[in-house]
């Protein structure tokens, strides 16, 4: 069994539970208005699934992309009107972008592969890692109907480490600076001069 929780930062409280469940489920994302967390559900039948648990009314968890292939790495948008995730309903993980919190409309927006999506604060971009592991940004027109533009990569590969239950980056709410979790490569050598005060007389 997996429950979610929450729990003020500032210690001002105690931990309440959120969600009771005989399956596991990840937290991936809270709507910028408070109204929803966003979670993955492990499910021996549909694979993964993305499920949204209300923080008001009756507080009944609801299904937002369940099906037999794999939907994982839910954002919500900025505006609270689209969710981003990766599915694999092509045969490879893609992007797509799903009117939320009503499932009306769907839109694939990757090409050739695509995971771990970001929204840039104002929802006029949205990020993800390309199969080839490039950081690609595409151009968003936020809507009720978003428009959205062709992607481009922003860097050329980038080692990014592969992160089953979290994220390899994370992006600036203008959209100009990445944090980038790097693999590879050797570890920083650190140099210590002892006696170094000696070296001055010299």
């Amino acid at each position: 069994m997996t429950k979610l929780f929450q729990m003020p930062t500032d210690g001002s409280g105690h931990e309440e539970r959120l969600l009771d469940s005989t399956t596991t489920n990840r937290a991936t994302d809270w709507s910028s208005d408070g109204r929803y967390i966003v979670y993955r559900n492990d499910d021996l039948r549909t694979k993964t699934d993305l499920w949204a648990l209300p923080l008001f009314g009756d507080r009944k968890p609801f299904p937002i992309a369940r099906s037999e292939f794999a939907e994982a790495q839910g954002r919500v948008s900025p505006d609270g009107r689209c969710i981003a995730f990766s599915s694999d309903d092509s045969g490879q993980p893609e992007i797509y972008v799903q009117a939320f919190p009503i499932p009306k409309q769907r839109w694939p927006v990757s090409a050739k592969g695509g995971s771990d999506p970001k929204w840039r604060r104002d929802g006029r971009e949205l990020f993800y890692i390309s199969a080839d592991r490039k950081l690609m940004a595409i151009p968003v027109t936020p809507g009720e109907v978003p428009a959205f533009g062709a992607p481009v990569a922003l860097f050329g590969e980038v080692a990014f480490d592969s992160i089953r239950e979290g994220t390899a980056y994370d992006v600036s709410a203008d959209g100009r600076h990445f944090l980038i979790l790097k693999t590879g490569g050797s570890p920083p050598q650190l140099n210590a001069i002892l006696n170094w005060t000696s070296l001055l007389k010299k």
